[in-house]
């Protein structure tokens, strides 16, 4: 900045923009400022062997006016940035990129068609994660959010929650750990070693399924999955966030089945254990969950739906809906 005060962005002559974080912004409309950052960057790249880049972005812009040019640059900084994207990864096949965005300040519909993932925000605890999760991958397909199993409690709200919780909340986006598992004993190593092994036999389909959301009346209850393209199965996720005004929770609705068709609906592997808690049935047996489950249409599993366990607060289960095998008639 002392050599080139003239490449950042600032509205007038002799004052700058509020600082945040003790920063201001590089004007990367300014072509010298542009190559001087895309050459330093592609040379780190090259010489260092870099192939993964997490672009962080933690100073918010402010004034945005280039003094270059006199005028607004929020749009075309955003274009030089998705510019650096797209030269560095053609200089360098396989390097990837993460766009953070740390609650959505950084994440538009342009950076998708650029970067490979993107960072759904630096809350990790699983709680929060419900909502934040759902309405990004309303627009955001879910291998492309950074979803964290993070440890308890959280860093961001302090607030302690089970470890099948946090497998489950990561279970559909691009799933990693976020975990000092030096600290961990070795049964939670062994479990989450074993939601990783489920969750990589599904990741390559989960890549192109359908994301579906059933509305429910129960504000404290969240019902989500991922359906495959040809609705030979689905995977769903039933969060209970708080307690119910009713109980057990009611039906929830499966949707973005074959109508038509009939599913086996049964617990996935890794949640099947849950059933030998007190919390799985409630006051009275759930008589689906079990490893053969049960057989319904996809017409009823949309329009009735399913009972599901009966969970306490902060708790998560994954189910799964398979087109039952056609009985060939005698």
């Amino acid at each position: 900045f002392r050599a080139h005060p003239d490449w950042v962005l600032k509205p007038t002559e002799g004052r700058l923009p509020m600082q945040g974080r003790t920063q201001q912004v590089v004007d990367l409309t300014n072509p010298d400022a542009y190559d001087y950052i895309y050459d330093a960057m592609d040379k780190l790249v090259g010489e260092l062997g870099i192939d993964y880049i997490k672009w962080d972005h933690n100073k918010l812009v402010t004034e945005a006016v280039s003094p270059r040019t006199g005028r607004p640059a929020v749009h075309q900084q955003t274009l030089a940035v998705y510019r650096i994207f797209t030269d560095l990864k053609a200089a360098h096949p396989g390097l990837e990129i993460e766009s953070c965005s740390s609650g959505g300040g950084r994440v538009d519909l342009g950076i998708l068609e650029v970067a490979d993932r993107i960072w759904g925000s630096d809350c990790v605890d699983p709680v929060e994660r419900a909502d934040i999760q759902r309405y990004t991958s309303l627009l955001v397909p879910p291998e492309m959010i950074g979803e964290h199993v993070g440890a308890s409690p959280a860093h961001s709200t302090h607030r302690a929650t089970t470890q099948e919780l946090r497998m489950a909340m990561a279970f559909f986006g691009h799933m990693g750990i976020e975990w000092n598992l030096l600290k961990e004993p070795q049964e939670d190593i062994d479990t989450l070693a074993e939601w990783v092994a489920e969750f990589k036999k599904h990741r390559e389909w989960f890549a192109v399924d359908t994301v579906v959301h059933s509305d429910a009346a129960d504000p404290a209850v969240r019902l989500d999955g991922v359906v495959m393209p040809n609705q030979a199965a689905a995977i769903y996720r039933f969060t209970q966030l708080t307690t119910s005004q009713t109980y057990p929770a009611a039906p929830v609705r499966l949707p973005g089945l074959d109508p038509d068709k009939v599913y086996e609906v049964s617990p996935l592997d890794v949640s099947l254990d849950l059933a030998k808690q007190d919390i799985a049935n409630g006051q009275s047996p759930l008589g689906w969950w079990k490893a053969e489950g049960v057989r319904m249409t996809g017409r009823a599993l949309a329009t009735y739906g399913i009972r599901p366990p009966a969970l306490h607060p902060a708790q998560a289960v994954l189910f799964k809906a398979v087109l039952a095998p056609v009985e060939s008639a005698e």
